[in-house]
């Protein structure tokens, strides 16, 4: 009986603690445009549907990170072979599927597409967060003077990621140009 009385107590001060450090991310963060956590881990483009807060209405919460070395796989992988840095810059949203057959795209065609909706920067830690209705919106990451999203439907489009009413959609823009498999 003891045990369990302290087991749960300590599950309730973890609960706590993460619902008010959540929080207390989210309040810092409003009107900035960005959060300051990403739950989701490594991928191309990764989209997780989860239950919004309050302080988020609806929309895409993600982060851009650039990978760099030798990824192959081998017995005793040293990490100074590889590394994943969080990449501050423009992050552009389209709405709806964009054809593409190459991971690039001008930036000087890309700022008069019709199917632009909005640019936002990703912080010093990649992070970014834009509020968007529901619907259906491709998502790439500035690198200099091209767009880049190495990511593609099999149909000719790129990856999209949809927002569901009331949901947050995270999203991973992973660039794998500077990386070995």
């Amino acid at each position: 009986m003891m045990l369990q009385c302290l087991v749960s107590m300590v599950v309730k001060s973890i609960l706590a603690c993460v619902v008010v450090g959540y929080g207390v991310i989210m309040n810092e963060q409003a009107g900035q445009g960005q959060v300051a956590q990403n739950p989701t881990g490594q991928g191309q483009m990764m989209a997780n549907l989860q239950s919004s807060s309050p302080a988020e209405q609806q929309g895409i919460r993600g982060r851009v990170v650039q990978l760099t070395g030798n990824f192959m796989p081998r017995g005793g992988r040293s990490p100074d072979r590889q590394s994943q840095q969080p990449i501050q810059t423009t992050v552009w949203i389209f709405s709806g599927q964009l054809s593409g057959d190459s991971p690039r795209w001008p930036v000087q065609e890309a700022e008069h597409h019709a199917q632009l909706l909005r640019q936002v920067t990703s912080d010093a830690h990649g992070e970014f967060w834009v509020e968007l209705p529901a619907g259906s919106y491709t998502v790439m990451a500035q690198y200099d003077t091209d767009l880049y999203l190495n990511s593609f439907s099999g149909d000719g489009y790129y990856t999209s990621v949809d927002v569901r009413p009331g949901e947050v959609t995270d999203v991973t823009l992973t660039n794998r140009e500077q990386a070995t498999f």
